[in-house]
């Protein structure tokens, strides 16, 4: 999944980008106020909180790196290079990490914008979470974990 969303990346014109799950929603809003937030800013990343819907309800906000889906700059994925498919299902968390570590500046917007679809059967359930967290903590130390 991420050496194809490596490869879309590399291939747009467009100077920046939001990965979104296909179950997953955005607010109407999301893409005007993460757009002037990050032009305001300077911003390399905007993220906003999650709010879950499906078989799980709730508001989240995001610790020290943004959810899975954040306006993001082509520019910063060009530096940290890309996304790491070895992450496994935790790419996201490591390229975020990795954007950190490179002085990315992240801003957030304190509004629920990304909407994340709960179910059984989604990646996040049943995937290995053990060997990306292992691979995660050997890359960036242990406060960086899925």
């Amino acid at each position: 999944m991420y050496e194809k969303l490596n490869k879309a990346v590399s291939n747009m014109s467009s100077d920046t980008f939001i990965c979104l799950c296909d179950d997953d929603k955005l607010d109407p809003t999301f893409i005007e106020k993460t757009t002037k937030l990050m032009e305001e800013k300077d911003a390399d990343l905007v993220g906003t909180w999650l709010e879950n819907f499906g078989d799980e309800q709730g508001v989240h906000q995001p610790g020290y790196v943004p959810f899975v889906t954040a306006l993001c700059k082509k520019e910063i994925w060009e530096r940290v290079g890309g996304y790491d498919p070895s992450a496994g299902m935790a790419a996201d968390w490591d390229f975020y990490w990795l954007c950190k570590e490179q002085g990315a500046k992240i801003e957030y917007l304190n509004e629920p914008l990304f909407k994340r679809r709960e179910h059984p059967q989604q990646v996040s359930k049943i995937g290995d979470w053990e060997a990306s967290g292992r691979y995660i903590r050997h890359k960036h130390g242990d406060q960086a974990h899925p």
